[in-house]
């Protein structure tokens, strides 16, 4: 009788090593799921070490982040030695079904209503009751950014600072309020140029007439900003507002200024 040699093929699974991060964590724990780190630093400074050490035997490595919210005030940095393989890959990734957010900005959450008599005549008679206040020092938060001059043909510039709320962008107090326009009621004729099209457009630099009687109510209009389609509907840029004169209902606006000029009709806000 011949005998019969059978040979098994057996594969081994080798499962990845694993760490976790939580917002109720702390940086001086294993980083294991029932002691999991704080920070997404301390977690990529472990995968670093075991790394490093070559303890890994071909494993990729999981960083799990609990459910919550991780407030970054710092960039995270990643170098090629927090990268994995193809076979033994460093995978960072929510845990199951939770959400877990990275926000770059502050969470403000202690909003009052308005009491400073000052601020509230700033403010119509039927919004004042609806207005909240947050005192963004106090929560921590001082650089707002700033707003630049830009727009159409204009240089790229940083981003002024963003509310948001319930994952929306909100929009700066503005007037008339978003989806309405305000129109150029007309120009300073002393300041009127040829349009090369057969009309007049208003010099940038001397300003321009508006219609509406609302600013008439405002109190201490400074910090103004406008923006619009001053000349052309396809060519907008935001200036900053250096004169407002509410008897004669004209806005002057500082450089540097747009491309073109100002043209009786166009819209703004």
């Amino acid at each position: 009788m011949n005998p019969l040699i059978i040979g098994l093929l057996m594969t081994v699974s080798v499962s990845n090593l694993e760490f976790y991060v939580s917002t109720g964590g702390a940086d001086n724990n294993p980083g294991t799921k029932d002691a999991p780190f704080a920070t997404l630093e301390r977690a990529r400074d472990a995968v670093r070490e075991i790394r490093s050490g070559d303890r890994t035997s071909g494993q990729g490595v999981t960083v799990w982040l609990r459910g919550g919210d991780y407030i970054r005030t710092e960039t995270l940095e990643f170098t090629a030695k927090d990268s994995g393989t193809p076979g033994a890959p460093v995978v960072w990734r929510a845990y199951e079904d939770e959400t877990a957010r990275l926000l770059g900005g502050r969470v403000i959450n202690r909003f009052e209503h308005v009491e400073d008599a000052a601020i509230l005549a700033r403010l119509g008679e039927a919004a004042r009751d609806n207005v909240l206040e947050a005192n963004l020092r106090d929560l921590g938060v001082d650089d707002f950014g700033a707003l630049h001059s830009r727009g159409f043909g204009r240089p790229t510039t940083p981003a002024h600072g963003e509310l948001f709320f319930g994952g929306r962008p909100m929009t700066l107090a503005r007037w008339p309020n978003a989806g309405d326009w305000e129109l150029i009621a007309g120009f300073p004729e002393d300041a009127a140029a040829d349009d090369d099209h057969g009309g007049n457009i208003g010099v940038l630099a001397e300003g321009f007439f508006y219609e509406n009687d609302r600013p008439r109510n405002w109190r201490n209009p400074g910090g103004i900003w406008v923006h619009g389609y001053w000349a052309y509907d396809w060519a907008n840029s935001y200036e900053r507002v250096t004169e407002l004169d509410l008897a004669r209902c004209f806005i002057r606006t500082d450089e540097p200024h747009g491309l073109y000029g100002f043209r009786r009709g166009q819209r703004f806000y």
